[in-house]
């Protein structure tokens, strides 16, 4: 062989070991996408799982606030029914 086609023959090579990385990395990149765009789907169902249960035990403390808040009037309605009645049993 010649110079001239050796050095043809080396860059096709060269070109052909080019192409297959071109390959590689894009089917590298097209395979990090999806993962991220997998993780990204992950974190927002976990994220939306916690985000409805802070909702849940937000509704929850809002019942348990409404339900002291009544007891606490019926006691305190009460106590004053009881001093009530003492204060006229004694006149």
């Amino acid at each position: 062989m010649d110079d001239t086609t050796q050095i043809m023959h080396m860059l096709g090579q060269i070109s052909g070991k080019l192409d297959g990385m071109e390959k590689n990395m894009s089917a590298n990149h097209t395979a990090v996408n999806q993962r991220l765009d997998e993780i990204q789907k992950s974190n927002n169902q976990r994220f939306d799982a916690l985000e409805s249960r802070v909702e849940h035990v937000e509704q929850e403390q809002k019942s348990m606030i409404w339900k002291i808040a009544s007891w606490s009037s019926l006691g305190g309605a009460l106590v004053a029914g009881v001093v009530q009645l003492l204060q006229n049993s004694t006149k």
